[in-house]
């Protein structure tokens, strides 16, 4: 009887010990420094772990598009593309510039909204405002840098020529395609750089979104590209 009862104690020891013991190793663990991208983005790896991510995909980007610069590579890298899925996103995307599923494929910010009148007329460059009716890419990036998802954002539209944007595109609710300056911070000082801008049709809004959920740039750091 006795020694029944020495082993519950010793058992009902452990039982309230290890945990303890176990909380104690865990808060003496210092948190890893993780590597933050050009728009604030938590890649979740270590520098060393990072630059083995780069290289991986650097490798096997060079390896589908063998013919393309470097300059190619980065704005892939940069745009977050899952090379991965590049079948079905050539099959839908077709990487052919201008096209819908390139704009889609490449743009960071794609919202669907209304472009309103110039706020801040330049003679190299117009800054419009975009009331956002709905995101469909890049909450991410706006989220890292400015905190929150504004329902209007500020885009600059460089002036070709001297031409500024068509008054017929202002006023209409468009699916608009937009790239985030790698110098956009809080204060909005520096504007999404205009892309491109199509009708709001069902067919073209349902190709963007599969382009997009093919892509999966949100989870881009967090596959394998080896």
């Amino acid at each position: 009887m006795k020694k029944i009862i020495i082993r519950i104690s010793l058992i009902l020891i452990m039982i309230v010990f290890v945990p303890i013991f176990g909380i104690s190793e865990n808060e003496s663990v210092e948190p890893k420094e993780t590597v933050i991208d050009q728009f604030g983005i938590d890649t979740g790896m270590s520098q060393v772990e990072y630059d083995n991510f780069i290289l991986d995909y650097s490798k096997k980007y060079k390896k589908i598009f063998p013919k393309q610069t470097d300059t190619a590579y980065e704005y892939a890298l940069n745009s977050r593309i899952n090379l991965n899925m590049y079948k079905e996103l050539s099959l839908l995307a077709g990487f052919t510039p201008q096209s819908l599923g390139n704009h889609a494929l490449y743009s960071d910010v794609i919202v669907i909204g209304t472009m309103r009148n110039k706020a801040t007329p330049n003679s190299q460059s117009s800054d419009y405002t975009i009331a956002v009716e709905s995101y469909l890419e890049g909450e991410d990036i706006l989220k890292s840098v400015l905190g929150y998802l504004p329902d209007t954002l500020r885009i600059l539209i460089p002036n070709i020529a001297g031409e500024n944007m068509p008054v017929s595109t202002l006023n209409e609710k468009r699916i608009h395609f937009l790239t985030a300056s790698k110098f956009f911070n809080k204060n909005n000082s520096k504007l999404l750089r205009f892309g491109r801008s199509w009708f709001l049709r069902e067919e073209k809004l349902k190709k963007v979104k599969e382009v997009i959920e093919i892509n999966d740039s949100k989870n881009f750091y967090k596959r394998s590209y080896r």
